[in-house]
């Protein structure tokens, strides 16, 4: 073969090549699709990381508003606790809410529902609101009574006697228990018991002390314990009345003690305590307790100091 015909051969693939690119242009053209350079890339794709791609800026979302005529504000209703919060939707003159499907309180959205002018959501056709729970308050109780334990190192029961019309001696008994029970709140309600020890009496001399407590007295060894125990608590201007029965010397008889509330609260140590103090007389012929008399007089002075720690 020439070289004549080599060319005249190579021309026409050439030529062919040319005609069926137009083709494929004309023909993608035609059917709306964009070439490379109309995409704006080249025809030869660059290396990957060869070219920086530019961020896209997302649009916002655009919000779609109902146009409505004659608005009228409408008042938030207070939520209720335990369930979901009432969405509000502006209703027009009609009172027919501008979208339908409206939140219920329970959450649940409702067809075609309207709002009414106070706010809360009902089903199509009602015009009932939804119930509020009332809120019930509780009167506030009285507390139980305070039960206390006597402390026997807080307590003082100190007794007065007339020696001859010349003087008074004193003396105490050191051993005192008991308890009470008591509440200022509500002092009715109150009991107190008292267990005095005969043989702890000290009036500050031994032989008159062991008298005292021999049959022409006390009788220690007969009637070891003089036992007061109250039937009756009652308020009065001055303090408490404590009316109880008073065994003293074997005889029992109803006494009235005078007695004024100090105070309660916390002691040093971390204990709840509670105080009295009273001041009352007794006869001690009352009680079958005659020897001496009236050169040792009949009536004896008591004052009597105690300190409950509670229980």
């Amino acid at each position: 073969m020439s070289c004549s015909q080599v060319k005249v051969i190579v021309s026409s693939s050439a030529l062919c090549c040319f005609l069926l690119a137009c083709c494929s242009l004309a023909t993608a053209v035609e059917s709306g699709v964009q070439s490379p350079q109309q995409q704006g890339r080249p025809f030869i794709l660059p290396k990957p990381g060869t070219v920086k791609q530019k961020p896209v800026k997302q649009s916002s979302p655009v919000q779609q508003s109902v146009p409505i005529q004659n608005a009228t504000p409408i008042q938030n209703p207070q939520p209720v606790q335990g369930s979901s919060q009432i969405q509000v939707v502006p209703t027009d003159t009609m009172g027919s809410s501008a979208k339908a499907g409206s939140s219920t309180k329970e959450g649940s959205s409702t067809k075609e529902g309207s709002a009414t002018k106070d706010g809360s959501a009902t089903k199509a056709g009602s015009s009932t609101t939804q119930p509020v729970p009332q809120v019930t308050t509780q009167s506030p109780t009285i507390a139980k009574q305070n039960e206390f334990t006597i402390d026997g190192s807080h307590q003082s029961l100190v007794f007065g006697v007339s020696h001859f019309g010349f003087s008074y001696t004193y003396g105490r008994f050191s051993k005192v228990e008991g308890s009470f029970k008591y509440d200022h709140m509500s002092p009715s309600a109150g009991e107190f018991t008292f267990e005095i020890d005969v043989n702890s009496i000290d009036s500050n001399d031994a032989k008159r002390d062991e008298h005292l407590r021999g049959p022409d007295f006390f009788d220690a060894a007969k009637y070891p314990k003089m036992i007061f125990k109250s039937t009756k608590v009652s308020q009065s201007p001055n303090g408490l009345q404590i009316t109880g029965d008073m065994t003293l010397h074997g005889v029992t008889k109803q006494i009235v003690l005078p007695v004024k509330y100090v105070g309660e609260g916390m002691g040093p140590f971390g204990k709840y305590r509670c105080g009295f103090y009273s001041q009352f007389v007794i006869k001690r012929s009352e009680f079958e307790m005659n020897n001496m008399l009236p050169n040792i007089g009949d009536e004896i002075s008591v004052t009597f100091s105690f300190e409950g720690i509670r229980n």
